[in-house]
């Protein structure tokens, strides 16, 4: 009563079990009083799923995505360009998927950091969007702006506070594919996760005693290919007893042999280190995620007696058969061993409605291959063909929501796209051209080498080239108070596709404008 304007965030943690503890706290009706909304951190991955739950459970409370950072210390693009390029990809997408499932804004951890990642009292040392060097100590200047402050730029100059969310039907991306024996690497941890019939859950072992994650050898983007194939290795020089999977090297760390047996199944034993494989409920810095998320690790343990339930596994298909060429390491539980592997869309898009009638669609690339796609608008019936996006990069577009179905008065007014240099001694140039009809501002380098609701604007997203991952959804969130009813606008994106359609396109205008470095941002 007296603070009326504060607003009491809850949770304020980690997206992986936000759900829970929304739900919690929403059914306690006294408390949920209280509640402005949730705050999420984005540590422990994407977990759209949990976010579309909270919503629901109280579509009048806000989500809020309250803390994300990349740590630790500082990545430069001297000399760790493609380190420096994925930090910020990483965030972007964490930027857009909450947006895209109800978050009403998203904060950075920091804002400017030194040129240590501090300062900070417990030494937990970050990256931020922008580095100060009053010094000039690096000899980049007394600012340096990180690959993220331009990933950042395009949601905050695209999306002013007020703006309210459209929805989008994504057909680039469809459904994320199946992990196959290609995305296994040397490193990944050892974990159990439930038993769902994917490459990477199958095993043989083989006359030397290696367990071999079944068709490594064979794949092409497996650090397994042609040498063997990639196997169980009991990680001797980490400060965990960490199995993982590496390149088979047929060594003593590498060995494995059936042990002790009961009726439950049967025990995994390292010849070389004489301890048993074992299931472990742990934190997830045991296999390289966040502290706050819970996995069922695979870990070297003591041997215990047989039967003993985290030691035990069964070692054969449902039928009984598999062993010992093609068959599952599995808990009594349902739970199958296999590395863990973190699966992100290679490509996705997020659409908002500005205060000032403008639609602002923001795409993110992560994948290796370049995009071509068309824009279409069926209300408008305008649309423009021809549109590129380069591998690893971010592209915004924006133009009038009242576009006319007259070619003369539909005009895409802006297009920013922000991609990966080619060296470390690029700076991104930034340019305004047009091309097709679209304005086109690019900050770019040649490719590398190597709370009220409203359903408004469905978007669909066609496939251009072969891509497969990603997610689909249809909803609509209000940054601010924002009256319903906003007219009912479908965009199509297409590649062949489009030439069925009847549309015109938007018209080119005249003058190419070139800015420098980083100005097309700052508004």
């Amino acid at each position: 009563e007296e603070q009326p304007g504060v607003k009491i965030i809850g949770f304020d943690h980690n997206k992986d079990h936000v759900a829970t503890w929304a739900k919690v706290m929403y059914s306690n009706l006294k408390a949920k009083e209280y509640l402005a909304g949730i705050g999420v951190h984005w540590y422990g991955g994407l977990n759209v799923n949990n976010l579309n739950d909270t919503h629901n459970m109280a579509p009048d409370k806000f989500i809020l995505g309250t803390e994300a950072c990349n740590c630790g210390g500082v990545v430069y693009k001297d000399p760790d360009r493609a380190e420096w390029w994925a930090r910020a990809e990483s965030l972007a997408l964490d930027i857009l998927e909450d947006l895209r499932f109800w978050a009403v804004g998203w904060t950075d951890w920091n804002l400017v950091l030194g040129t240590d990642g501090g300062p900070n009292h417990l030494k937990n040392l970050c990256d931020a969007n922008i580095i100060t060097d009053p010094s000039e100590s690096l000899g980049m200047g007394t600012l340096i702006m990180q690959a993220s402050y331009y990933y950042m730029g395009h949601f905050s100059r695209f999306i002013p506070p007020g703006s309210k969310r459209i929805s989008v039907t994504n057909h680039v991306e469809t459904k994320v594919p199946p992990l196959t024996a290609d995305d296994v690497k040397n490193g990944q941890p050892l974990v159990f996760l439930p038993c769902d019939g994917n490459d990477v859950q199958s095993w043989s072992l083989d006359e030397t005693g290696s367990l071999i994650v079944t068709g490594t050898e064979s794949a092409e983007g497996s650090d397994g290919y042609q040498v063997g194939g990639e196997c169980a290795d009991a990680d001797l020089d980490g400060w965990l007893p960490k199995i993982q999977v590496w390149k088979c090297a047929h060594s003593g760390n590498q060995n494995w042999v059936v042990g002790a047996s009961s009726d439950a199944g049967h025990q995994l034993k390292n010849t070389w280190t004489g301890k048993c494989m074992t299931a472990v409920l742990t934190s997830g810095s045991a296999v390289g995620l966040d502290a706050g998320v819970k996995v069922m690790a695979a870990q070297l343990l003591d041997c215990l007696p047989p039967g003993t339930a985290n030691q035990t596994f069964r070692l054969s298909n449902f039928d009984g058969g598999g062993f010992p060429d093609n068959f599952p390491v599995r808990t009594a539980k349902g739970l199958c061993l296999q590395p863990q592997i973190t699966r992100l869309p290679h490509f996705d898009v997020v659409a908002f409605l500005t205060p000032d009638n403008y639609i602002s669609l923001i795409g993110i690339n992560l994948g290796e291959k370049p995009i071509d796609f068309s824009i279409y608008d069926a209300i408008a019936s305008v649309g423009s063909k021809t549109l590129w996006l380069p591998a690893h990069a971010i592209q915004s577009y924006q133009w009038p929501a009242s576009v006319s179905t007259k070619p003369a008065k539909a005009q895409l007014s802006t297009h920013l796209t922000s991609e990966m240099p080619s060296s470390a001694a690029d700076v991104p140039p930034v340019q305004s051209l047009l091309m097709n009809g679209v304005e086109k501002s690019r900050i770019a380098g040649p490719l590398p080498e190597d709370g009220e609701t409203s359903l408004a604007s469905p978007f669909t997203v066609l496939l251009a080239i072969g891509i497969a991952a990603g997610f689909l959804f249809v909803g609509a969130v209000e940054l601010r108070k924002w009256e319903a009813g906003q007219q009912w606008r479908s965009m199509l994106f297409a590649a062949d596709e489009n030439d069925e359609l009847s549309y015109s396109e938007f018209p080119a205008a005249e003058g190419l404008t070139e800015f420098s470095a980083g100005e097309g941002l700052k508004e």
